[in-house]
């Protein structure tokens, strides 16, 4: 199994999210997805400081992606076919879109997705409206799930 965190380098992801998933344990990897350029090791000194323990350490990878060229080949050998690719969508709500239509190509491919966004979901109502007619469209709804980590 594996985990998708696109956002990995905003404070949320860096503060909350990695911490909850060290404690939640498992065996699974972890992709963190982002636009800054590291590599693993970089990725892992950036989160873990001085709290990750070797174990979680060791399953945090780092890709680095342009959000507005989402480029299949940089995904292909991470993801399963025979199990669902978990996506976490930390994003600012104007890269939500393109995020989602990546993930419904995924989807086409014959990937099995499920899809975690943190809030907001879009900058307004209307843009809210818009991306949740897009998640109709592309039949994504049924595995989409939005989360206040509030």
């Amino acid at each position: 199994m594996a985990l998708f965190v696109f956002g990995s380098t905003g404070d949320l992801v860096k503060r909350k999210v990695m911490r909850a998933l060290q404690e939640i344990g498992g065996d699974f990897s972890i992709y963190a997805i982002g636009r800054r350029d590291m590599d693993d090791l970089d990725y892992q000194n950036f989160v873990c400081s001085d709290w990750c323990n070797l174990d979680f350490r060791e399953r945090l990878n780092y890709l680095r992606v342009d959000m507005d060229n989402l480029d299949f080949s940089l995904f292909e050998d991470k993801l399963s076919l025979d199990s669902i690719n978990y996506f976490y969508l930390s994003l600012p709500p104007h890269l939500v879109s393109g995020a989602i239509e990546f993930l419904a190509d995924l989807r086409s491919r014959g990937f099995k997705i499920k899809i975690l966004s943190e809030k907001p979901f879009g900058e307004n109502l209307n843009g809210a409206k818009n991306l949740k007619e897009k998640l109709v469209k592309l039949n994504l709804e049924k595995d989409f799930f939005i989360s206040d980590h509030y």
